[in-house]
């Protein structure tokens, strides 16, 4: 048998609980034995344990074995049969292990796990919640929590927030899919929020976004507004943004990017346009907009025909694509990006011809990401740029990025 301080960190750091799990029942010698059940009890506190309530019984383990974790993530506890003897199972055990819990995901819930997890998750940094409802109890936990650093909820039923509620330490929001329209209640709520990614309905009340003093990240992937709305809120807006996601479905014209330049060019870090309709695409020949941004990293567009012809950015480190002709990316140059070290591409069209990448780019090209990699273009690029590294396409998420 291993030290106590060797084996409980082992034990905490290199092994799951479904490892532990097994090891538990294996070891059978009663002085092993019981050095062993002392570790589990008061020395060792697991980075995460997903509680499955409909298939196994992590629960009733977990509370036996007086286990502490980092991270919980709770799914499916709301079988009508079973919900009274789950829901004391995980109150008895958040009795024993929720003042250590700083991560929290609940998914697929009774509501009723609200009431159990206020009382004694009191330490939250993060809390995301995926179709459960939202009842007085949630808002209790999430008021317990005051310093709550990432609050994400998506497709759960929202009727409003306490007139009282205060989360002063939140920096990151998510909302999706509300069915209530007092989303906006919440704006004042986090007066300190800095990244917000957000489904709503966008009428004038879209403009409370403006009020949050300290936005630098917003992603409005999911909403569908007008040109007038978004060129008031980039207006309106108290910060330069440092990230930001376009729409996925608009019907902007130039007058949308030259906003985001104008009120934004100096601070923007990553930008994101996922679709581009025919009146942006071929109104910004001039690439005014994107010389503007003197401090843009990372872009993020949908195809290289939708890049403006004329681009002189020597910030841009990082560029992604979601779709890409090869044909097109003979007009890549190294005078557009000179500074261009990664270059994503997610839906290749003839991979086999990815030899008309420019020579000149392989003094700056670092990393390529190529979706659809065959073997035998892989061999191909290894020979003709043999510094380069060559990486899977995978979608970025922009507000994850630094923005120093």
């Amino acid at each position: 048998m291993l030290p106590v301080e060797l084996l409980s960190l082992v034990v905490s750091n290199w092994l799951e609980l479904r490892d532990v799990v097994p090891l538990d029942t294996a070891i059978c010698r009663a002085g092993a034995r019981n050095d062993f059940l002392a570790v589990l009890s008061n020395r060792c506190i697991f980075n995460s344990v997903h509680i499955e309530i409909s298939q196994d019984n992590t629960i009733k383990w977990l509370l036996l074995r007086k286990i502490k974790v980092k991270a919980v993530q709770v799914t499916n506890l709301r079988v009508y049969m079973t919900l009274a003897a789950d829901l004391a199972a995980l109150g008895a055990w958040l009795r024993i292990s929720g003042s250590r819990i700083a991560a929290m995901k609940i998914k697929y819930c009774s509501s009723s796990i609200w009431a159990e997890i206020a009382p004694y998750c009191t330490h939250l940094t993060h809390l995301e919640v995926i179709k459960t409802d939202l009842n007085t109890s949630f808002w209790d936990a999430a008021c317990a929590n005051i310093k709550l650093e990432e609050l994400l909820i998506n497709a759960c039923n929202y009727e409003g927030a306490p007139s009282d509620l205060m989360l002063p330490a939140l920096r990151k929001l998510e909302f999706y899919s509300f069915s209530s329209s007092k989303w906006e209640e919440l704006i004042p709520k986090v007066p300190n929020v800095q990244s917000l990614s957000i489904k709503v309905d966008c009428t004038d009340r879209f403009l409370h976004l403006a009020k949050c003093p300290y936005l630098i990240k917003l992603s409005l992937y999911f909403c569908n507004l007008s040109e007038a709305l978004f060129i008031a809120l980039m207006s309106g807006l108290q910060t330069g943004l440092r990230c930001l996601v376009f729409p996925y479905s608009h019907d902007f014209t130039p007058r949308a990017l030259d906003a985001v330049a104008a009120h934004h060019g100096h601070t923007l870090r990553h930008l994101q346009v996922t679709e581009t309709n025919h009146a942006m695409k071929f109104g910004n020949a001039d690439g005014g907009w994107i010389n503007q941004c003197v401090r843009l990293n990372t872009l993020y567009m949908c195809s290289f025909v939708d890049l403006p012809l004329h681009i002189n950015n020597s910030t841009i480190k990082a560029l992604y694509m979601r779709s890409c002709e090869i044909c097109t990316l003979d007009s890549l140059s190294h005078t557009q990006f000179p500074a261009l070290s990664e270059l994503s591409v997610s839906i290749m069209e003839d991979p086999e011809g990815i030899h008309v990448i420019p020579a000149s780019m392989k003094f700056s090209l670092h990393t390529l990401h190529l979706g659809a990699l065959t073997s035998s273009v892989e061999n191909d690029i290894k020979k003709r740029f043999p510094t380069l590294l060559l990486r899977s396409a995978y979608d970025v998420d922009l507000l994850s990025l630094d923005t120093l």
